[in-house]
């Protein structure tokens, strides 16, 4: 309804019946929460005399806040999964009348701040004790017509912590308002809405101890436990995410001259940041050359992408989703002995590549490169392997995802051993 001033839309409510039979004289009192808001009162009217008696935001403001509810105030939620939280309001959202329809579509809009109480924060959309919001940074936003039938949500999903928990891990939601220029009525001012509960249900039992191994030389192992041999030359992928940007190469390289390979190459991506560990310079079905010193390099273009440990010659790459990918370059020939990735819940049903389809069935771990049913070992390992020049090798120099290097890339006929 428009305000008293003419300048705005403002919420108001009405005290609306059908007119009684004779004649009546009405009494009408207004309450907030059992309150009676004493002057607010009207006495002594007439039927048509009614709507005089709105109950508007200059009634009220300064001494109640406006509010909305959730669904409802206990969510689970499973680890690596995304839930939503609804969030109605039960009234309009006040807006200046000079606005054409589509400004107040574009301006009228309120911010909501979410945080959780254990770090009164949130940090680009984590909170630290077990949720992520995603695209939806620490808020969410309310449009002008956001209300009443129509509801906004909060995309909530587990974190994957890589540990197996015996009891929930749960937090607590609040969402806090401040000043909006759009309401100077300030009716939205300071909302602090607390206690929905979050509990975090564990899912990574599901994955214990589901490691892809590829040891030297190379003998390999799916992540649903899977043994088999690999002794190719060239770049593979060993890991993709199906949904994810999420990326594994590996370079294997001879290291018993036209009997075995060995990893000398160790790429892992998300998205467009990278981690690229190498030891071999030529990759050979007879003669490979070793690099003087590892080659390594590091883009990321956020530093959540991916977490990076170094010791020594032992690396460790985390992926968000908890995938871990751990290798080690051996002292005595600098081949690297061995790559291993540990699952996630997130790869459950959602890995490719050399480390297989993980589901728990070994049955289906061969599923070839642009396939859906599973193959020989020979079809599954040719069909991962990339061409060393192409744009989708990480190792490559013109591939999209490589940014340039102090070496010379060299390979030689070999390849097709």
């Amino acid at each position: 309804m428009e305000s008293k001033d003419g300048g705005y839309l403002e919420p108001v409510f009405l005290c609306t019946f059908p007119p009684l039979v004779g004649d009546i004289i009405y009494d009408v009192s207004w309450f907030i929460n059992d309150n009676e808001l004493t002057w607010a009162a009207s006495n002594a009217l007439s039927f048509s005399e009614l709507n005089s008696t709105a109950l508007r935001p200059s009634n009220w403001t300064g001494n109640y806040s406006l509010n909305f509810e959730p669904e409802q105030n206990k969510y689970y939620v499973m680890e690596g999964v995304r839930s939503q939280i609804k969030l109605t309001s039960t009234i309009p959202f006040s807006c200046p009348l000079s606005l054409s329809k589509e400004m107040r579509e574009a301006f009228c809009t309120y911010y909501f701040f979410v945080w959780t109480p254990l770090e009164d924060s949130c940090r680009n959309g984590m909170a630290s004790n077990g949720i992520a919001m995603a695209n939806q940074p620490c808020g969410v936003t309310f449009n002008f017509r956001d209300w009443g039938n129509r509801s906004v949500h909060i995309n909530v999903t587990g974190y994957v912590d890589g540990m197996i928990n015996y009891n929930y891990r749960t937090t607590y939601l609040h969402i806090a308002s401040t000043r909006n220029p759009m309401d100077p009525l300030g009716i939205w001012d300071n909302l602090n809405i607390g206690g929905i509960e979050v509990k975090v249900v564990d899912r990574d039992i599901l994955v214990t101890g589901r490691q892809c191994i590829s040891s030297n030389d190379p003998h390999m192992t799916t992540f649903d436990g899977l043994p088999w041999e690999n002794q190719r030359t060239g770049i593979f992928v060993l890991y993709q995410h199906k949904t994810l940007p999420y990326a594994v190469h590996v370079i294997y390289s001879e290291c018993v001259p036209r009997r075995a390979t060995c990893n000398c190459g160790v790429a892992v991506r998300n998205g467009f940041s990278y981690y690229i560990v190498r030891t071999c310079e030529i990759i050979s079905v007879q003669n490979t050359k070793m690099l003087a010193v590892p080659y390594e390099k590091e883009y990321l273009c956020e530093a959540a992408d991916l977490q990076i440990v170094k010791s020594g010659k032992h690396y460790t790459v985390t992926f968000p989703s908890g995938t871990q990918v751990s290798f080690y370059i051996s002292s005595w020939n600098n081949f690297i002995g061995s790559v291993r990735i540990r699952a996630s819940v997130s790869d459950i049903e959602s890995s490719l590549g050399l480390c297989g389809f993980t589901n728990g069935d070994t049955s289906d771990d061969f599923i070839p490169k642009d396939g859906s049913h599973p193959t020989d070992p020979n079809t599954f390992a040719l069909s991962w392997r990339i061409s060393m020049d192409s744009n989708n090798s990480l190792f490559s120099m013109s591939s999209s995802f490589y940014l340039g290097t102090s070496w010379m890339y060299v390979f030689n006929s070999g390849f097709e051993f």
